[in-house]
């Protein structure tokens, strides 16, 4: 498996949703993910992105809104006096036109 911090993918809801329990899906999440990668869900049942997150203990618990119409999750890189940690950032857009759904991504990969 190859991924990079730069690495953006993209699943169809309804894939994700017939993987929740799938043991590679689940391998495949977690090690995209921690070599900083981003996941997203497009259209169907983008919840069951986060079912499959908690099932690949990734995350421990997250209530998501039910199936907007793009979900994602990535780790974001935070400083502190004690060193350098990761915290869990969440998408959720509420559109379904082409061009909002790539600004919201761009947005929320550049933003803080």
């Amino acid at each position: 498996m190859t991924s990079t911090s730069y690495s953006f993918i993209l699943f169809p809801g309804d894939w994700i949703a017939a993987r929740v329990n799938d043991n590679q899906t689940q391998t495949f999440l977690s090690h995209v993910l921690n070599k900083g990668a981003k996941v997203v869900a497009i259209g169907g049942q983008t919840g069951a992105l986060f079912d499959a997150l908690k099932n690949a203990r990734v995350i421990n618990n997250v209530t998501p809104e039910p199936y907007a119409p793009s979900t994602g999750f990535r780790f974001k890189i935070a400083t502190s006096p004690s060193g350098t940690y990761l915290y869990p950032s969440n998408l959720y857009q509420n559109t379904s036109d082409p061009n909002s759904l790539i600004q919201g991504w761009n947005d929320w990969l550049t933003g803080p």
